[in-house]
């Protein structure tokens, strides 16, 4: 035998007593081993699942959406008495809001408002809890990207009318009708009866949790169902990519301000939105027991707009 593997041989062979005579340092060690490498492949797969959860949300909603909210829920980590503060002042966003800006956001190609709880859904003698219950407008199909198994979205007529009508995940659809046909059933959601138009296609599931136990339901019926305190959100689908952040900021320039608190009337050109909350600012800083003011805002444009007047009830 070569010198070169003699030497070889003889390590391992000491090597091997060497454990045999520390059972438990060795049993340790191999232990520590493993569940380094495994805690390692647990946050690689976990890192690696939110990607994929991540990707696949913004290729069902679109990268050219953004959304507009009461609050910022971040801000209570960020920043909590900024949060409160928001929380408190910032009112309720309503149905008017969502057809205001559909009016008024020109780069957007479509405007949407929900609102999302969670129900006891029923059908059958059947029951499932906590199902995710989203109220919604006729436009989210151009929205997200839903396609439907079996049936059909809601329609205009059924969001102007509140019909107490129901779009369900599959799951739902598994757990209280299967195998019957869906459309035409009626299902439970709360105490309140809806009739099944459609069934969105599986959707699978991300890090454990299904996206498939949902069901969407006009925002009135929603209202019928949890009541009308809630504030919506309002998702906003830019026309063109290349213009998203003109769509989330419309830049005012040439602006002029007319304001009239108490009696004082206050004129100004405002160049952009910061000048502007500054300008407003110290305008209602003094006045602070002010109750009514009015606040008119006219853009410069070829066309010689009319001047636009807001009445706002400041409490």
């Amino acid at each position: 035998m070569r010198p070169s593997l003699r030497v070889l041989f003889e390590g391992v062979r000491i090597a091997y007593s060497g454990l045999l005579a520390n059972k438990l340092r060795t049993f340790l060690t191999l232990l520590g081993n493993i569940v380094g490498i495994m805690s390692v492949i647990a946050v690689v797969s976990l890192l690696g699942g939110i990607d994929t959860y991540m990707r696949q949300e913004v290729a069902s909603e679109g990268s050219n959406l953004f959304t507009i909210q009461r609050v910022n829920f971040l801000d209570a980590i960020e920043d909590f008495e900024k949060f409160t503060e928001k929380l408190l002042h910032n009112r309720d966003i309503t149905r008017g809001d969502v057809v205001a800006l559909r009016d008024q956001l020109k780069l957007a190609s479509y405007v949407s408002g929900e609102a999302e709880s969670n129900a006891r859904m029923g059908a059958y003698g059947k029951s499932i809890n906590n199902i995710s219950v989203d109220g919604r407008d006729a436009v989210y199909p151009f929205i997200e990207n839903m396609p439907l198994a079996t049936g059909r979205h809601l329609t205009p007529i059924e969001d102007q009318e509140n019909a107490q009508v129901v779009v369900i995940g599959w799951d739902v659809y598994d757990a209280l009708i299967a195998p019957r046909d869906a459309i035409g059933q009626t299902i439970r959601i709360g105490d309140k009866h809806f009739k099944v138009i459609g069934v969105v296609a599986k959707r699978g599931r991300v890090l454990g949790s299904s996206r498939d136990r949902f069901a969407i339901i006009p925002i009135g019926a929603y209202r019928k169902v949890f009541g009308p305190g809630q504030s919506l959100d309002i998702k906003v689908a830019a026309a063109d990519i290349r213009q998203l952040p003109d769509a989330v900021d419309p830049d005012p320039r040439h602006s002029t301000v007319a304001l009239k608190v108490n009696g004082v009337a206050y004129r100004k050109d405002i160049p952009n939105r910061t000048t502007l909350l500054q300008f407003l600012r110290e305008a209602l800083q003094s006045p602070r027991n002010a109750r009514n003011f009015f606040l008119a805002v006219s853009e410069a444009s070829p066309r010689g707009d009319e001047l636009e007047i807001i009445h706002h009830q400041h409490r």
